[in-house]
Order: structure tokens, then C-alpha cells, then sequence
């Protein structure tokens, strides 16, 4: 809450699938800008050009969206995937940046989702921009780390999924609970809500076990 209330730049690291777009989400809708714009921009689903137009304009006569910067003015912009940034969308980056003065006229949050072994995005980010970036800084933990809260997510999330399918949400026995707990969640987050879904379905044909799901 205290980082969503700030209103520096912020940079959230971890692993695949732990929901850090999820925790932008959150940092928007509980600070200052919340009934503001929130833009959100895939750094990795351009090629270069497209993205340079895509954050900074200018666009194509047949594209309806202003730029990025100026979609999000005063609001939320959301980077995913900030390390495959080149050079130069770095170097234009931290220039829009700075011109914003501080405070800033938009929020910059960063997602880095680089899992090359022996590559950080400290060292994928030329260290200027970086420093910027990460003025506050929020690492999201791995599913496996986090011991109760899988229990409660997938409650959660099992809850929600019967809701919408209009069924009954499966009963977890201590044995599944165990499973749960010590499973190792190379998918984190993501992973948990499809076993979620898989969970509640296979429970409303009234057969299969969340054991059965694990393996």
C-alpha cells in the first residue's frame, strides 16, 4: 500500500507467472491515480520500429490509439518485459522521463521477466534508466515460497471458478492440502489458477482428484 501511494517509477522483478502484472494492477488502484488511465504495453510483442511508435509515437495514419506516453498522461504506464528494450528505446525512455519533473505527470511501472541464468535486469538495462526504474523496487516471490498463501489462493481461486460455472467448489482433504503445499509450481501464480479451473471442473462431472491434477 505504501508503494501504491507513492509516486515514483517502480520496477517489479520475479518469476514467470508470480503476477506482477497483477501487482501494477494494484499499485494503480490504490493510489492517487486510480480513476486514471492505466495503459499497459508488451515490450516484447513489437519489433522495434513498432514499438517506438507504439510508446512514443508518432503513429500510423490508420491507427486510432494516441502513443503511449500520451495515452497514459496522468495516469498508469505499464512496461512488461522492459528488458528487450534496445538501446534506443532505452535512451528515449529515460529522456520522457526526465522531462516529466517530479512529480511525474505518469507513472512509469516496469516488469522485468528476464530468467536468463546469469542475466539481471540490472545488467539487460543500461544503468541510468535502471537506477530510475528502480527507485522503489518490489520482487513478487515464487509460488513454492510462499507456504499457507497457496491454500488460500486456490481457495480462493476455486471459489471463483465454481461461482462461474455454477457448481460446488471441490473439498480439499489434508492429504491434497499436503500436495498442494509441497508441490513445486514451475508456473507459479498462473499455474494455480489453471489447476484451479481444472479442479472445480472435473469436481462438477464428480470425478478425479486435485491429486490426479498435480501430476
Amino acid at each position: 500500500l505504501d508503494l501504491g501511494q507513492a509516486d515514483g517509477a517502480v520496477l517489479i522483478e520475479g518469476e514467470t507467472g508470480t503476477g506482477k502484472t497483477l501487482v501494477a494492477h494494484a499499485l494503480h488502484a490504490v493510489g492517487a491515480r486510480a480513476g486514471k488511465k492505466f495503459v499497459l504495453v508488451s515490450c516484447a510483442a513489437h519489433d522495434e520500429d513498432a514499438l517506438m511508435r507504439r510508446l512514443f509515437g508518432p503513429m500510423l495514419p490508420d491507427d486510432m490509439r494516441l502513443p503511449a506516453i500520451e495515452e497514459a498522461r496522468g495516469g498508469t504506464l505499464v512496461l512488461e518485459d522492459i528488458e528487450a528494450l534496445s538501446d534506443a528505446s532505452q535512451a528515449r525512455l529515460l529522456s520522457v522521463i526526465n522531462d516529466q519533473g517530479t512529480p511525474s505527470e505518469t507513472r512509469i511501472v516496469a516488469i522485468c521477466n528476464l530468467q536468463d541464468e546469469g542475466r539481471t535486469c540490472e545488467t539487460a538495462l543500461r544503468s541510468d534508466l535502471y537506477y530510475r526504474l528502480a527507485a522503489l523496487k518490489i520482487t513478487v516471490p515464487p509460488l513454492r515460497g510462499r507456504g499457507e498463501d497457496i491454500l488460500t489462493l486456490f481457495t480462493r481461486f476455486t471459489e471463483q471458478f465454481a461461482d462461474e460455472y455454477g457448481c460446488e467448489a471441490p473439498h480439499v482433504s489434508a492429504q491434497e492440502a499436503a500436495q498442494l503445499l509441497q508441490a513445486p509450481w514451475p508456473g507459479n501464480v498462473r499455474q494455480l489458477i489453471n489447476l484451479a479451473e481444472r479442479a472445480v471442473l472435473q469436481s462438477r462431472r464428480g470425478q478425479g482428484t486435485i491429486a490426479s491434477l498435480l501430476m
